[in-house]
């Protein structure tokens, strides 16, 4: 299968630098360039043995994004300070580490929301961020323009499961999607997806919210 791995920077304004590709191939062993050393993955090293003995080719080279997009360059550090505080005085017994994780991925969650049609759905914590910054009208209003083009609406309500598959399918579709964004998922807040959409909009402190 074809394949391209770039690499860029994203700057402190969210904007990202000019792509740069690193390699561009039919997916056969893997290449090294000088702007890119040997990569010393499991998947890799075992394609390198595998074309040394001329055997088939049965493994898909797949890499993950060479670079991760912080959350924390697509706010202003005002408003990332005063949605971490947000989020600590909504949910007391959440720390600062806590929370600064909660707001980084909710940032993921809802740029990779307006990367995608497909239905995805926040996990508790992630909610608990998603409030807080719908609550920063005026922010969350700026930030969907800048990256969304359209205001990401959340309304009470609890998604259809056969339209979203379950919350088993919706929290491995929307993380697959935070992936594709270009964010690293912080998997110990993803235990499973929440009863919110963004598209079918639903939230865990809604009078039917939480139920399963």
């Amino acid at each position: 299968m074809p394949i391209r791995i770039d690499a860029y920077t994203t700057k402190p304004d969210g904007t990202r630098t000019e792509p740069r590709t690193l390699y561009e191939g039919g997916g056969g062993p893997p290449m090294v360039t000088s702007a890119m050393p040997a990569c010393t993955c499991p998947r890799c090293c075992l394609q390198r043995s595998a074309a040394k003995e001329e055997l088939p080719m049965i493994i898909a080279l797949e890499h993950p994004p060479i670079h991760y997009t912080e959350p924390r360059t697509l706010l202003s550090p005002e408003v990332w300070q005063a949605l971490t505080t947000d989020v600590i005085k909504a949910h007391p017994g959440t720390d600062l580490a806590l929370a600064e994780r909660i707001i980084g991925q909710t940032i993921a969650f809802l740029i990779a929301g307006a990367m995608t049609d497909e239905p995805l759905s926040p996990s508790e914590h992630v909610d608990w961020g998603w409030h807080a910054f719908l609550l920063r009208t005026q922010a969350y209003q700026e930030f969907c323009d800048r990256h969304s083009g359209l205001f990401i609406h959340h309304h009470p309500g609890v998604p259809d499961a056969t339209e979203t598959g379950g919350p088993v399918a919706a929290r491995d579709r929307t993380v697959a999607a935070i992936r594709a964004a270009g964010f690293e998922v912080d998997q110990e807040l993803w235990p499973e997806a929440a009863d919110c959409t963004q598209c079918h909009s639903g939230c865990t402190d809604s009078p039917v919210g939480g139920k399963k």
